[in-house]
């Protein structure tokens, strides 16, 4: 236990120090800290932040659609679903319906007041579409849309080997084989979270690893000139402490729901970020040694004289 507390009290310091580089702190990693360390950290910061992101998702769906809605909303799209309506997946990933008008599914509970509703299928609408229709999900001619705290997230349809007919027979059946997982509605979410936060982390790790030897090598190139002892090793190195400030605010717009101002608002955060890191490691020894004689007798008018008694 004390190695642990011991474990989780040294990443605390160091993302502190990643986020508010005080004392000289990205000094001291070019100089001390080993790159398999740094790794460790930035697989870490990553861990954590997935966590966050599930469990936050995890209250969601549990606030949203506890066990006894779930089980409702379930038996409604069997009983209400149109017997004339046939919905397909074509080869192409393009959804087609018979409907020439969009098909609602809204859940009413047990006093029988219609709730919001629970998706709508219209092939002829764009994704902002969702929030005049206040629903949770829409399902366009190309993608799947999700509204989640006020930010619209669209997911494209794959291409399926052979076209899949949505009808109201395929749903029971469907409903049939996910009732298991709907009566063991907590253990079912507790395992989905944990293959979720297994799978993401790997995903956003490897990314982000692939992202910043993309950003190091540009950093590298506009700093090479400035700090002539400066390699792309020591770039790479750096940048997996000082991303930690854009995925924290990567993290805050998600959870807030802030849309960023601009496409490449992280590219550009993360070139900011290492640059000054950078600049922070590499400053002092370059300017020690094109003036060692100025930057020593400054540290010595800084220091205070010791005064004796007698």
């Amino acid at each position: 236990m004390k190695k642990t507390f011991n474990k989780l009290g040294t990443f605390l310091h160091v993302f502190y120090h990643s986020l508010i580089p005080v004392d000289d702190y990205y000094l001291k990693v070019r100089s001390r800290t080993h790159i398999g360390f740094s790794i460790k950290y930035f697989f870490s910061l990553i861990l954590l932040f997935t966590m966050m992101l599930i469990a936050f998702l995890g209250i969601y769906v549990h606030r949203e659609f506890p066990p006894q809605t779930l089980k409702g909303i379930s038996n409604q799209i069997v009983t209400e679903f149109p017997e004339d309506l046939t919905i397909i997946l074509n080869t192409n990933g393009r959804l087609v319906t018979n409907y020439e008008r969009p098909y609602f599914l809204f859940y009413k509970d047990q006093q029988n007041n219609p709730l919001k509703f629970v998706f709508v299928v219209d092939t002829k609408a764009e994704p902002q579409k969702i929030f005049e229709y206040k629903s949770r999900f829409l399902f366009t001619e190309r993608r799947f849309v999700i509204q989640w705290n006020r930010q619209v997230y669209t997911i494209p349809y794959f291409e399926p080997v052979s076209d899949i007919v949505i009808d109201r027979s395929s749903i029971a059946d469907f409903v049939a084989k996910i009732a298991p997982f709907i009566n063991s509605y907590y253990v079912t979410l507790l395992s989905s979270a944990a293959v979720a936060i297994l799978g993401l982390t790997m995903m956003f790790f490897v990314s982000k690893l692939i992202y910043l030897a993309f950003i190091a090598g540009i950093v590298f190139l506009i700093a090479m000139k400035l700090y002539p002892s400066l390699s792309y090793k020591k770039t790479f190195h750096i940048g997996l402490h000082s991303l930690t400030g854009p995925i924290v605010i990567e993290f805050a717009t998600i959870y807030f729901g802030i849309k960023p101002p601009f496409t490449l608002w992280f590219f550009l955060l993360s070139m900011i970020f290492i640059f000054a890191s950078v600049h922070e490691a590499y400053y002092k020894k370059e300017e020690l040694k094109a003036h060692p004689r100025s930057i020593e007798k400054s540290t010595r008018t800084r220091k205070k004289p010791h005064s004796s008694n007698g």
